[in-house]
Protein backbone atom coordinates (compact mmCIF):
# COMPACT_ATOMS: atom_id res chain seq x y z
CA UNK A 1 0.00 0.00 0.00
CA UNK A 2 1.13 3.55 -1.04
CA UNK A 3 1.95 5.87 2.04
CA UNK A 4 -0.43 7.76 3.35
CA UNK A 5 0.20 11.63 3.44
CA UNK A 6 -0.69 12.64 7.50
CA UNK A 7 -2.36 15.78 5.66
CA UNK A 8 -5.13 13.46 4.05
CA UNK A 9 -5.58 11.84 7.15
CA UNK A 10 -5.98 14.83 9.03
CA UNK A 11 -8.67 15.51 6.62
CA UNK A 12 -10.63 12.99 6.63
CA UNK A 13 -10.84 12.98 10.23
CA UNK A 14 -11.86 16.88 9.41
CA UNK A 15 -14.28 15.46 7.19
CA UNK A 16 -16.13 13.01 9.02
CA UNK A 17 -16.26 15.29 12.37
CA UNK A 18 -18.18 17.86 10.51
CA UNK A 19 -20.24 15.38 8.89
CA UNK A 20 -21.32 14.13 12.13
CA UNK A 21 -21.65 17.27 13.61
CA UNK A 22 -23.53 18.94 11.13
CA UNK A 23 -25.89 15.96 10.44
CA UNK A 24 -26.54 15.90 13.92
CA UNK A 25 -27.12 19.55 13.80
CA UNK A 26 -29.36 19.68 10.92
CA UNK A 27 -31.40 16.37 11.48
CA UNK A 28 -32.43 17.11 15.90
CA UNK A 29 -31.04 20.34 16.49
CA UNK A 30 -34.25 22.51 15.95
CA UNK A 31 -35.87 22.19 19.47
CA UNK A 32 -39.62 23.56 17.54
CA UNK A 33 -40.23 19.93 16.13
CA UNK A 34 -40.34 18.35 19.17
CA UNK A 35 -43.76 20.83 19.60
CA UNK A 36 -46.94 21.37 18.11
CA UNK A 37 -47.51 21.55 15.17
CA UNK A 38 -43.96 20.25 14.05
CA UNK A 39 -44.70 16.74 15.54
CA UNK A 40 -47.59 15.69 14.32
CA UNK A 41 -45.47 14.82 11.27
CA UNK A 42 -43.57 12.93 13.42
CA UNK A 43 -40.81 10.34 11.70
CA UNK A 44 -41.23 12.11 8.61
CA UNK A 45 -40.13 15.15 9.35
CA UNK A 46 -36.95 13.53 10.57
CA UNK A 47 -36.73 11.76 7.41
CA UNK A 48 -36.65 14.50 5.48
CA UNK A 49 -34.30 16.51 7.38
CA UNK A 50 -31.45 13.80 7.07
CA UNK A 51 -32.71 13.45 3.12
CA UNK A 52 -32.28 17.66 3.38
CA UNK A 53 -28.96 17.05 4.84
CA UNK A 54 -27.52 14.50 2.40
CA UNK A 55 -28.12 16.53 -0.44
CA UNK A 56 -26.77 19.63 0.87
CA UNK A 57 -23.74 17.33 1.16
CA UNK A 58 -24.58 16.53 -2.56
CA UNK A 59 -24.44 20.39 -3.44
CA UNK A 60 -21.00 20.61 -1.50
CA UNK A 61 -19.48 17.75 -3.50
CA UNK A 62 -21.11 19.79 -6.75
CA UNK A 63 -20.19 23.04 -5.96
CA UNK A 64 -16.78 22.79 -4.05
CA UNK A 65 -15.12 19.24 -5.39
CA UNK A 66 -17.20 18.46 -9.36
CA UNK A 67 -17.63 21.85 -10.62
CA UNK A 68 -14.84 24.46 -9.03
CA UNK A 69 -12.68 24.65 -11.84
CA UNK A 70 -12.64 28.36 -13.02
CA UNK A 71 -10.08 27.40 -15.45
CA UNK A 72 -11.77 25.25 -17.72
CA UNK A 73 -15.77 25.79 -16.29
CA UNK A 74 -18.43 23.23 -17.07
CA UNK A 75 -22.40 24.53 -16.15
CA UNK A 76 -23.82 21.45 -14.07
CA UNK A 77 -27.99 21.04 -13.33
CA UNK A 78 -27.19 22.71 -9.60
CA UNK A 79 -31.07 22.63 -8.41
CA UNK A 80 -33.04 19.60 -9.30
CA UNK A 81 -35.16 16.91 -7.65
CA UNK A 82 -32.80 15.29 -6.60
CA UNK A 83 -30.32 18.67 -4.84
CA UNK A 84 -33.65 20.31 -3.78
CA UNK A 85 -31.93 22.96 -1.23
CA UNK A 86 -32.20 26.56 -1.14
CA UNK A 87 -35.68 27.66 -1.92
CA UNK A 88 -35.40 26.54 -5.89
CA UNK A 89 -37.99 27.44 -8.55
CA UNK A 90 -40.13 24.29 -9.20
CA UNK A 91 -40.72 25.50 -12.42
CA UNK A 92 -37.46 26.20 -13.35
CA UNK A 93 -33.49 24.91 -14.44
CA UNK A 94 -30.75 26.10 -12.58
CA UNK A 95 -27.34 25.79 -14.40
CA UNK A 96 -24.13 26.95 -12.60
CA UNK A 97 -20.37 27.04 -12.76
CA UNK A 98 -17.62 28.56 -10.84
CA UNK A 99 -15.30 32.09 -12.30
CA UNK A 100 -12.73 33.73 -11.67
CA UNK A 101 -12.16 37.61 -11.93
CA UNK A 102 -8.59 36.87 -14.18
CA UNK A 103 -10.25 35.16 -17.01
CA UNK A 104 -12.58 36.24 -19.71
CA UNK A 105 -15.60 34.01 -20.29
CA UNK A 106 -17.75 33.54 -23.42
CA UNK A 107 -21.40 32.60 -22.75
CA UNK A 108 -23.56 31.43 -25.61
CA UNK A 109 -26.56 29.41 -26.63
CA UNK A 110 -29.71 29.41 -27.65
CA UNK A 111 -32.47 30.54 -25.27
CA UNK A 112 -35.09 28.48 -26.22
CA UNK A 113 -39.01 29.27 -25.67
CA UNK A 114 -39.41 29.34 -21.97
CA UNK A 115 -40.80 32.33 -20.17
CA UNK A 116 -38.06 34.01 -18.42
CA UNK A 117 -33.87 33.38 -19.16
CA UNK A 118 -32.01 34.85 -16.33
CA UNK A 119 -28.05 35.40 -16.53
CA UNK A 120 -26.60 36.42 -13.26
CA UNK A 121 -22.56 36.57 -12.14
CA UNK A 122 -22.11 36.54 -8.05
CA UNK A 123 -18.81 37.50 -6.11
CA UNK A 124 -18.02 34.62 -3.31
CA UNK A 125 -17.91 31.16 -3.35
CA UNK A 126 -20.74 29.06 -1.67
CA UNK A 127 -18.13 27.98 0.52
CA UNK A 128 -19.23 30.61 2.47
CA UNK A 129 -23.04 32.35 1.07
CA UNK A 130 -22.41 35.11 3.49
CA UNK A 131 -19.85 36.35 1.08
CA UNK A 132 -21.94 35.82 -1.86
CA UNK A 133 -23.91 38.65 -3.61
CA UNK A 134 -24.66 39.34 -7.76
CA UNK A 135 -22.71 41.60 -9.56
CA UNK A 136 -24.60 42.10 -12.59
CA UNK A 137 -26.71 40.21 -15.44
CA UNK A 138 -29.35 40.20 -17.83
CA UNK A 139 -32.89 39.05 -17.97
CA UNK A 140 -35.25 37.66 -20.87
CA UNK A 141 -38.91 37.51 -21.16
CA UNK A 142 -39.76 35.18 -23.93
CA UNK A 143 -41.89 37.70 -26.42
CA UNK A 144 -41.62 40.59 -24.02
CA UNK A 145 -39.30 42.50 -22.24
CA UNK A 146 -35.33 42.23 -22.28
CA UNK A 147 -32.04 43.38 -21.05
CA UNK A 148 -30.35 40.85 -23.13
CA UNK A 149 -29.75 40.62 -26.30
CA UNK A 150 -30.93 37.84 -28.64
CA UNK A 151 -31.35 36.94 -32.27
CA UNK A 152 -34.57 36.14 -33.69
CA UNK A 153 -33.58 32.90 -33.91
CA UNK A 154 -33.22 32.95 -30.22
CA UNK A 155 -28.98 32.79 -30.17
CA UNK A 156 -27.59 34.86 -27.76
CA UNK A 157 -23.70 35.14 -26.56
CA UNK A 158 -22.78 37.04 -23.43
CA UNK A 159 -18.82 38.28 -22.46
CA UNK A 160 -17.85 37.59 -18.98
CA UNK A 161 -14.76 40.23 -17.20
CA UNK A 162 -13.19 42.60 -15.47
CA UNK A 163 -12.83 44.70 -18.28
CA UNK A 164 -16.04 46.22 -20.20
CA UNK A 165 -17.18 44.78 -23.23
CA UNK A 166 -19.48 45.94 -25.99
CA UNK A 167 -22.69 44.41 -27.22
CA UNK A 168 -23.83 41.80 -23.68
CA UNK A 169 -21.61 42.15 -21.43
CA UNK A 170 -21.31 41.01 -17.32
CA UNK A 171 -18.75 42.05 -15.14
CA UNK A 172 -16.76 40.10 -13.23
CA UNK A 173 -15.39 40.14 -9.22
CA UNK A 174 -11.51 40.89 -9.08
CA UNK A 175 -11.32 37.29 -7.09
CA UNK A 176 -14.08 34.24 -6.98
CA UNK A 177 -17.26 34.43 -8.50
CA UNK A 178 -19.83 32.39 -10.07
CA UNK A 179 -22.65 32.23 -12.77
CA UNK A 180 -26.56 31.30 -13.05
CA UNK A 181 -28.15 30.18 -15.69
CA UNK A 182 -32.22 30.27 -14.61
CA UNK A 183 -34.71 29.05 -17.07
CA UNK A 184 -38.22 29.14 -15.55
CA UNK A 185 -41.15 27.77 -17.63
CA UNK A 186 -45.17 28.88 -17.56
CA UNK A 187 -46.49 26.71 -19.84
CA UNK A 188 -44.71 23.71 -19.41
CA UNK A 189 -46.93 21.74 -21.79
CA UNK A 190 -45.27 23.84 -25.00
CA UNK A 191 -42.20 25.84 -23.93
CA UNK A 192 -38.51 24.61 -24.93
CA UNK A 193 -35.66 24.78 -22.82
CA UNK A 194 -32.46 26.42 -24.29
CA UNK A 195 -28.93 25.09 -24.34
CA UNK A 196 -25.64 26.62 -22.94
CA UNK A 197 -22.38 26.57 -23.16
CA UNK A 198 -19.36 28.40 -21.41
CA UNK A 199 -15.26 28.42 -22.40
CA UNK A 200 -12.90 30.52 -21.21
CA UNK A 201 -11.51 32.56 -23.79
CA UNK A 202 -8.19 31.49 -25.38
CA UNK A 203 -8.05 28.31 -23.36
CA UNK A 204 -6.07 25.65 -24.26
CA UNK A 205 -6.86 22.12 -24.00
CA UNK A 206 -6.13 19.42 -22.91
CA UNK A 207 -7.24 21.27 -19.13
CA UNK A 208 -4.32 20.24 -16.60
CA UNK A 209 -4.59 17.07 -14.39
CA UNK A 210 -4.89 17.79 -10.97
CA UNK A 211 -2.63 17.71 -8.25
CA UNK A 212 -2.81 16.49 -4.58
CA UNK A 213 -3.13 19.99 -3.07
CA UNK A 214 -6.47 20.35 -5.71
CA UNK A 215 -7.98 17.57 -3.48
CA UNK A 216 -6.64 19.15 -0.37
CA UNK A 217 -8.15 22.38 -1.08
CA UNK A 218 -11.86 21.36 -2.63
CA UNK A 219 -12.27 19.22 0.24
CA UNK A 220 -11.43 21.96 2.90
CA UNK A 221 -14.29 24.30 0.95
CA UNK A 222 -16.29 21.09 1.12
CA UNK A 223 -15.92 21.40 4.66
CA UNK A 224 -16.40 24.90 4.79
CA UNK A 225 -19.68 24.52 2.90
CA UNK A 226 -21.30 21.53 5.13
CA UNK A 227 -20.56 24.10 8.47
CA UNK A 228 -21.82 27.75 7.00
CA UNK A 229 -25.31 26.63 5.00
CA UNK A 230 -27.36 25.06 7.21
CA UNK A 231 -27.34 27.93 9.86
CA UNK A 232 -27.37 30.58 6.28
CA UNK A 233 -30.59 28.75 5.25
CA UNK A 234 -31.98 28.14 8.59
CA UNK A 235 -32.19 32.12 8.79
CA UNK A 236 -34.56 32.31 5.77
CA UNK A 237 -36.24 29.03 6.65
CA UNK A 238 -37.16 31.32 10.14
CA UNK A 239 -38.78 34.15 8.31
CA UNK A 240 -41.30 31.73 7.23
CA UNK A 241 -42.28 30.60 10.94
CA UNK A 242 -42.40 34.73 11.76
CA UNK A 243 -45.01 35.27 9.12
CA UNK A 244 -48.19 37.02 10.35
CA UNK A 245 -51.18 34.32 11.13
CA UNK A 246 -53.58 33.95 8.34
CA UNK A 247 -51.28 35.68 5.61
CA UNK A 248 -48.49 35.27 3.48
CA UNK A 249 -45.87 38.44 3.24
CA UNK A 250 -43.52 39.37 0.77
CA UNK A 251 -40.52 41.14 2.97
CA UNK A 252 -38.10 43.11 0.94
CA UNK A 253 -35.21 41.30 2.86
CA UNK A 254 -36.25 37.80 2.61
CA UNK A 255 -33.03 37.21 2.21
CA UNK A 256 -31.03 39.26 2.42
CA UNK A 257 -31.41 38.45 6.24
CA UNK A 258 -28.70 39.86 8.65
CA UNK A 259 -25.71 39.50 6.35
CA UNK A 260 -27.08 43.29 4.92
CA UNK A 261 -26.02 41.35 1.44
CA UNK A 262 -28.30 40.86 -1.76
CA UNK A 263 -28.25 37.13 -1.93
CA UNK A 264 -31.72 36.86 -3.87
CA UNK A 265 -32.68 37.15 -7.71
CA UNK A 266 -32.90 40.63 -9.41
CA UNK A 267 -36.26 42.29 -8.98
CA UNK A 268 -37.85 39.49 -7.97
CA UNK A 269 -39.84 39.42 -4.21
CA UNK A 270 -40.64 36.11 -2.27
CA UNK A 271 -43.29 35.19 -0.46
CA UNK A 272 -43.20 33.78 3.03
CA UNK A 273 -45.69 31.79 5.35
CA UNK A 274 -46.54 28.57 6.85
CA UNK A 275 -49.46 26.16 6.88
CA UNK A 276 -51.41 23.87 8.80
CA UNK A 277 -53.98 21.63 8.24
CA UNK A 278 -55.22 18.09 9.43
CA UNK A 279 -56.69 15.31 6.93
CA UNK A 280 -60.50 17.30 7.30
CA UNK A 281 -59.39 20.73 6.84
CA UNK A 282 -58.60 22.58 3.94
CA UNK A 283 -56.94 26.35 3.58
CA UNK A 284 -57.99 28.41 1.19
CA UNK A 285 -55.52 30.80 -0.42
CA UNK A 286 -56.95 34.25 -1.48
CA UNK A 287 -55.23 36.89 -3.37
CA UNK A 288 -55.49 39.69 -6.46
CA UNK A 289 -52.91 38.02 -9.18
CA UNK A 290 -49.59 40.44 -9.48
CA UNK A 291 -48.76 42.59 -12.39
CA UNK A 292 -45.83 40.47 -12.43
CA UNK A 293 -44.28 38.97 -15.73
CA UNK A 294 -44.01 35.86 -13.47
CA UNK A 295 -45.56 34.67 -10.62
CA UNK A 296 -46.08 31.72 -8.84
CA UNK A 297 -47.20 29.70 -5.34
CA UNK A 298 -45.69 26.55 -4.10
CA UNK A 299 -45.72 24.27 -0.81
CA UNK A 300 -42.23 23.58 0.74
CA UNK A 301 -40.51 21.74 3.37
CA UNK A 302 -39.58 22.74 6.65
CA UNK A 303 -36.26 22.81 4.79
CA UNK A 304 -36.61 25.60 2.07
CA UNK A 305 -37.32 22.29 -0.62
CA UNK A 306 -40.46 22.57 -2.54
CA UNK A 307 -42.10 19.15 -2.41
CA UNK A 308 -41.65 17.04 -5.59
CA UNK A 309 -43.75 18.22 -8.59
CA UNK A 310 -43.58 15.30 -10.85
CA UNK A 311 -47.23 14.07 -10.90
CA UNK A 312 -48.48 16.13 -7.61
CA UNK A 313 -49.78 19.67 -7.90
CA UNK A 314 -48.02 20.82 -5.35
CA UNK A 315 -47.39 24.47 -7.43
CA UNK A 316 -49.43 26.83 -9.72
CA UNK A 317 -48.02 29.36 -11.55
CA UNK A 318 -49.67 32.39 -13.02
CA UNK A 319 -50.21 30.37 -16.43
CA UNK A 320 -51.66 27.27 -14.94
CA UNK A 321 -54.07 29.89 -12.77
CA UNK A 322 -57.76 29.63 -12.88
CA UNK A 323 -59.27 32.76 -11.74
CA UNK A 324 -62.37 33.11 -10.45
CA UNK A 325 -64.90 35.71 -11.97
CA UNK A 326 -63.72 38.64 -9.52
CA UNK A 327 -60.76 38.22 -10.79
CA UNK A 328 -59.06 36.79 -7.62
CA UNK A 329 -56.95 33.99 -7.20
CA UNK A 330 -57.48 31.37 -4.99
CA UNK A 331 -56.05 28.11 -4.26
CA UNK A 332 -57.19 25.47 -1.75
CA UNK A 333 -54.40 23.83 0.54
CA UNK A 334 -55.73 19.82 1.14
CA UNK A 335 -54.16 16.46 1.67
CA UNK A 336 -56.92 15.03 -0.97
CA UNK A 337 -58.37 16.30 -4.41
CA UNK A 338 -60.99 19.42 -3.33
CA UNK A 339 -62.27 19.01 -7.18
CA UNK A 340 -61.25 22.46 -8.15
CA UNK A 341 -58.47 23.48 -10.83
CA UNK A 342 -56.44 25.74 -8.04
CA UNK A 343 -55.37 22.80 -5.64
CA UNK A 344 -52.11 22.67 -3.54
CA UNK A 345 -51.27 19.14 -2.49
CA UNK A 346 -49.87 19.20 1.13
CA UNK A 347 -47.75 16.23 0.44
CA UNK A 348 -48.63 14.25 3.34
CA UNK A 349 -47.98 16.71 5.65
CA UNK A 350 -49.85 18.58 8.32
CA UNK A 351 -47.99 21.27 8.17
CA UNK A 352 -45.44 23.01 5.83
CA UNK A 353 -44.04 26.29 4.07
CA UNK A 354 -45.97 28.73 2.13
CA UNK A 355 -43.17 29.43 -1.14
CA UNK A 356 -43.84 31.83 -4.06
CA UNK A 357 -41.95 34.44 -6.16
CA UNK A 358 -43.29 37.41 -8.27
CA UNK A 359 -40.88 38.65 -10.39
CA UNK A 360 -40.93 41.79 -12.99
CA UNK A 361 -43.87 43.08 -10.88
CA UNK A 362 -45.20 46.00 -10.56
CA UNK A 363 -47.61 45.29 -7.55
CA UNK A 364 -47.14 42.98 -4.93
CA UNK A 365 -50.61 41.89 -3.66
CA UNK A 366 -50.17 39.41 -0.80
CA UNK A 367 -52.53 36.51 -0.04
CA UNK A 368 -54.91 35.58 3.19
CA UNK A 369 -55.07 31.80 4.72
CA UNK A 370 -58.45 30.85 5.26
CA UNK A 371 -58.67 27.28 7.46
CA UNK A 372 -62.06 25.20 7.18
CA UNK A 373 -63.43 22.39 7.46
CA UNK A 374 -63.01 20.29 4.60
CA UNK A 375 -66.27 19.25 4.15
CA UNK A 376 -67.82 22.67 4.29
CA UNK A 377 -65.40 24.04 1.48
CA UNK A 378 -67.35 24.65 -0.98
CA UNK A 379 -69.84 26.85 1.29
CA UNK A 380 -66.36 29.80 1.76
CA UNK A 381 -65.89 29.81 -1.76
CA UNK A 382 -67.46 31.47 -4.54
CA UNK A 383 -71.00 30.08 -5.66
CA UNK A 384 -69.28 29.85 -9.60
CA UNK A 385 -65.81 28.52 -8.37
CA UNK A 386 -64.71 26.07 -11.20
CA UNK A 387 -64.76 22.17 -10.51
CA UNK A 388 -62.54 19.60 -12.17
CA UNK A 389 -62.96 15.95 -12.69
CA UNK A 390 -60.99 12.52 -11.35
CA UNK A 391 -60.24 12.37 -15.05
CA UNK A 392 -59.50 15.57 -15.69
CA UNK A 393 -57.07 15.86 -12.39
CA UNK A 394 -55.27 12.98 -13.71
CA UNK A 395 -54.34 14.48 -16.83
CA UNK A 396 -53.37 17.32 -15.08
CA UNK A 397 -50.94 15.41 -12.78
CA UNK A 398 -49.73 13.43 -15.72
CA UNK A 399 -48.90 16.02 -17.96
CA UNK A 400 -46.82 17.53 -14.88
CA UNK A 401 -44.99 14.30 -14.79
CA UNK A 402 -44.25 13.92 -18.04
CA UNK A 403 -43.58 17.61 -18.87
CA UNK A 404 -40.88 17.69 -16.09
CA UNK A 405 -38.46 14.90 -18.11
CA UNK A 406 -39.80 16.44 -20.72
CA UNK A 407 -38.15 20.04 -20.59
CA UNK A 408 -35.09 19.04 -17.96
CA UNK A 409 -36.25 19.78 -14.88
CA UNK A 410 -35.77 16.14 -13.17
CA UNK A 411 -32.66 15.61 -15.11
Amino acid sequence: MAQTNLGFEILLEDLTATFDHVGSHVVFGDPRFEKEPFNRDGDLLRGEALRYFTRLFAAGLTAEVEFHSPAYPNFTSFLTPWLNWGYPNPDGRYHWTMLSGEYTYRVWGNRGTHRLLDIEVWEGDLANMNLCSPVGGYRHIYGGKTDLEVSEDGSFEVILSCDEHPGNWVPLPEGKGHIYIREWFYDLATEQPGAYFIERVDATYPPPAPVAADYEDAYRRLIDFLRSQPDFLQRGINMHYDAPEGSVAFPPNLLTMDSGREVAFRNQVYARGTFECEPDEAIIMEVEPPKAQYWLFVLMSNFWEHYDRRGRQISINGSEAVLDSDGKFRAVISHTDPGVPNWLDTYGHMQGLVGGRYNWTETVPEPTLKRVKLAELFDHLPADTARITHEERQAVLRSRLINARRIGIDA
